[in-house]
């Protein structure tokens, strides 16, 4: 598995084209703050896709129930294996870390 950096400016179009291989994957997400322990946001939940805004700098998650947001995106790291997609880290300015965990590697094509 390895990891890799997603530029501020790939995000839209990274996004774009990983909600269209989502297909209501099961994920969790968990919310991390620098010095704390993990704080679980969900438990196993239904991602329908996920969108990045470049003119207000948000990363939205829209998941079953929840549309989770993160501002002012710092850091978008995700971690790979034969062209699919375990988890996704994206680190918002307040200093939060916001770990999307994929139940099942997500297939890009």
């Amino acid at each position: 598995m390895s990891m890799r950096k997603i530029d501020k400016s790939e995000c839209e179009s990274y996004f774009n084209n990983l909600s269209k291989a989502l297909q209501d994957r099961m994920a969790e997400i968990e919310v991390m703050a620098m010095g704390t322990m993990d704080k679980k946001q969900t438990n196993w939940i239904r991602i329908h896709g996920i969108s990045y805004n470049p003119e207000e700098d948000v990363l939205f998650i829209f998941c079953e129930n929840l549309e989770h947001r993160i501002k002012k995106t710092l850091e978008v790291k995700v971690w790979e294996t034969d062209n699919s997609i375990d988890k996704i880290e994206i680190v918002g300015s307040d200093g939060y870390s916001h770990l999307l965990t994929f139940k099942n590697p997500v297939k890009l094509s």
